[in-house]
């Protein structure tokens, strides 16, 4: 029963990182609304694509920006202020997880090679007590 545990304990590692880039691209209710675009349920990835694309890969958006007044330019350089800091947490979260993997991956590896070491030491007492 506990191999099975820490069977499901490892596997629930993999679960979580595969759910999140699932979750990442799931349409959540009235996102797009309150991002102001043309769709109203978008997905955390569409937001941050659709974001990043209307600005860096816009000549509308240089055009537009060159016509701001300092008022205007402020109020636009804290909208990407606050997209970066958001991307950036979803960056962190993400970070974590490869941690986590990275970590539970290094766990089985020690576990793994200290039982062959562990089988050989055995191997060579059962040799020395004969």
């Amino acid at each position: 029963m506990a191999g099975q545990y820490i069977e499901q304990a490892r596997a629930s590692v993999a679960a979580n990182s595969l759910n999140a880039a699932v979750a990442a691209r799931v349409p959540i209710r009235g996102l797009g609304s309150a991002a102001l675009l043309d769709r109203p349920d978008i997905s955390e990835m569409d937001l941050m694509e659709s974001q990043v694309r209307g600005r860096f890969e816009s000549t509308d958006w240089y055009r537009m920006i060159a016509g701001f007044s300092t008022e205007n330019l402020l109020r636009e350089a804290n909208k990407i202020q606050a997209l970066k800091l958001w991307m950036d947490l979803k960056s962190y979260r993400q970070m974590e997880r490869i941690e986590t993997v990275l970590a539970t991956q290094l766990a089985v590896d020690v576990k793994r090679d200290s039982e062959e070491r562990l089988r050989q030491a055995r191997a060579s007492a059962i040799k020395a007590g004969q």
